[in-house]
């Protein structure tokens, strides 16, 4: 997968704007800061960038914002990283532009350790050990739909998942990503038969506590950029999927939260 290249704003117009007007965060937490980055806690339901509705919040400008009204100026902003609107979870940027280049070099490489955890119902595979899931992945047909599998000009995609409590077909699952590509971890799950509650789009359940796939960027380990030591920054399972889970009796959920 190409390095996302570092965030310009584009200012764009347009006269047709979606009715609908969600309630956004003014600020981020955020769980990890220096010199060459900074990372946040990504809510759910939060576009990561701006689209043509200017009244529509996204991650990049209400972290701009955060850093003005702290700062003065929101200083540099780059980007290397998405995660999809329904997703929560760790997200890093860099802070100046001596960071982008390891940041760049190790997304590219796949050399960080992305680790997510998911709530899924399905068919579960057997045994506590890792599984793993090798289908590549290719472009969805329609905008907004599936990701295709094994399609022509797909491209190699890889994933381990473990099975962390299980109870009756509901799971809460831990998906590390040996590769990057988009709808990864909801796409593999699928290939194999299981659904995270709350994804329509994949054939999974809708539920009350489930507004949005219950998926969860948990922690992501990379190597600092100047200081090349090993640094693991951690995002908490938020308040909807902790409901969800207990509602499911995934009682371990305590233990990891």
């Amino acid at each position: 997968m190409k390095p996302v290249l570092p965030f310009k704003r584009l200012n764009v117009r347009h006269q047709q704007f979606s009715e609908k007007r969600d309630i956004y965060p003014e600020s981020l937490e955020i769980l990890y800061e220096d010199e060459a980055l900074i990372a946040v806690n990504k809510p759910a339901c939060l576009p990561m960038h701006a689209n043509l509705d200017p009244q529509r919040g996204h991650l990049i400008g209400i972290l701009e914002s955060q850093l003005v009204k702290r700062d003065g100026n929101s200083g540099y902003i780059g980007v290397h990283q998405r995660l999809d609107w329904g997703t929560s979870g760790v997200v890093i940027f860099t802070r100046c532009k001596a960071a982008n280049a390891s940041i760049a070099q190790q997304f590219s490489a796949h050399s960080l350790i992305k680790v997510y955890l998911a709530l899924a119902h399905g068919r579960l595979w057997s045994g506590k050990g890792v599984k793993k899931v090798a289908v590549p992945l290719g472009s969805p047909q329609r905008r907004g739909g599936r990701v295709q599998l094994n399609s022509p000009g797909a491209v190699a995609a890889v994933t381990l998942f473990k099975v962390l409590q299980g109870s009756g077909s509901a799971a809460l699952i831990e998906a590390q990503l040996e590769t990057g590509r988009k709808h990864q971890v909801r796409a593999h799950l699928f290939s194999v038969g299981v659904h995270l509650y709350g994804d329509q789009l994949y054939g999974g359940q809708m539920h009350t506590l489930a507004q949005r796939p219950m998926l969860h960027s948990s922690r992501i380990t990379l190597r600092h950029p100047f200081t090349e030591r090993e640094l693991t920054i951690s995002a908490p399972m938020p308040s909807d999927m902790q409901m969800l889970a207990r509602h499911l009796g995934l009682t371990d959920i305590d233990k990891i939260v």
